[in-house]
């Protein structure tokens, strides 16, 4: 197998200091993810199954076969949804005098 050469230098002190940042977003990236996978919190989660719901999961856990590969999207895309609810919401129109925005 060929082997691509490489200018760079894994002990320069940038190289290091980006690594570091790298490290620290990752870190970031997990954090988040560990939040999102408990489900909304123990609160959330123990109204949920008193109501005999599964969470979801367990829902997909007993869907898909014992070992299967499961490959979960967009786990962080409801992740401070609050924060931008904020904002008024507003509806947007296009008609024939042009785009209309209104609060709604």
């Amino acid at each position: 197998m060929n082997t691509i050469d490489s200018a760079v230098n894994s002990k320069s002190q940038e190289f290091i200091e980006n690594s570091e940042v790298m490290q620290g977003l990752v870190d970031d990236l997990q954090a988040q993810v560990a939040r999102v996978m408990q489900g909304g919190g123990e609160r959330y989660q123990q109204r949920h199954q008193a109501r005999g719901k599964l969470l979801v999961r367990d829902r997909i856990d007993a869907l898909i076969d014992t070992g299967s590969p499961f490959l979960e999207f967009s786990q962080l895309a409801g992740l401070d949804c609050t924060v931008r609810m904020r904002y008024r919401r507003r509806a947007w129109s296009l008609g024939s005098g042009g785009l209309r925005v209104r609060n709604a």
